[in-house]
């Protein structure tokens, strides 16, 4: 995990598909390698949240979940099923360049 303090202020949480950032947080995104702001809160539930959250960006957390529609709906999946949203989860650690 590369966590940074961010220099300049204050804290100014925003809600970005799914989390919060926080001015005052850096991680290096694995999938674009900038160093960017961190989300204060993961943006989905459990152990994948977690991964997203210390090593994706919000800009390509924003990506995946555009990329995330488009596969749903080319491959049909219904994301309610467990192996629906087991290929789902794959696809997003590939597409974000995830270590597990």
């Amino acid at each position: 995990m590369h966590w940074s303090r961010c220099g300049g202020g204050r804290d100014r949480g925003r809600a970005h598909a799914g989390g919060t950032i926080t001015g005052t947080l850096e991680i290096v995104c694995r999938r674009c390698g900038q160093r960017k702001q961190a989300f204060a809160s993961a943006p989905l539930p459990g152990k994948w949240g977690a991964i997203v959250r210390e090593q994706t960006c919000p800009d390509c957390w924003r990506e995946w979940v555009d990329e995330q529609t488009r596969v749903i709906n080319h491959e049909h999946l219904q994301p309610s099923q467990p192996a629906h949203r087991a290929v789902l989860y794959e696809r997003m650690a590939a597409f974000l360049k995830l270590e597990r």
